[in-house]
């Protein structure tokens, strides 16, 4: 269920307690009859708490706006946007790249200093968004807005 959420996408989170068994409500001393990990009645408020991330909170008048999107990226938004991951922009078009012209500068000098492989270090930071990797190299949030914009215009290649 996992790799199929991720591979859409989707954001979700998975908590997996180190023992005890499955289906046993909120924890309750009563309820269970085997040791359980003592943090698993933590699931049901921390579970309302993710959908407040990502839904908002209900408060009085309405929800409040939601501090997490519901999808881990935007590799699958109609357009492309700092919010995709930097594997899925390489794979777009030359208008795309000359826009993140100054991101693939900055992970080249990062590259170069560290004495890694370009390749390499993009490899292990393809899976990043291009906000992420952006603030990482202090490019500045005016620069990251602007960048976003000019994404915004293209459409995102799914095939790509």
């Amino acid at each position: 269920m996992e790799l199929a959420l991720a591979e859409q996408g989707v954001a979700f989170e998975s908590h997996i307690y180190s023992y005890g068994g499955h289906g046993f409500s909120t924890g309750e001393d009563w309820i269970n009859t085997n040791s359980v990990c003592p943090r698993l009645p933590q699931w049901v408020p921390d579970s309302i708490e993710w959908l407040g991330e990502v839904m908002g909170k209900l408060k009085r008048g309405g929800f409040t706006e939601p501090v997490s999107a519901l999808s881990m990226n935007g590799n699958f938004a109609p357009v492309l946007s700092v919010d995709c991951t930097l594997s899925h922009l390489r794979r777009q078009s030359e208008e795309a790249k000359t826009v993140l012209a100054p991101m693939f500068a900055a992970i080249e000098a990062v590259a170069k200093a560290r004495q890694f492989s370009v390749e390499g270090l993009m490899a292990a930071v393809g899976n990043n968004t291009a906000r992420e990797i952006m603030e990482m190299v202090q490019i500045p949030g005016e620069a990251i807005t602007e960048i976003d914009k000019a994404l915004h215009q293209m459409v995102n290649d799914l095939e790509g």
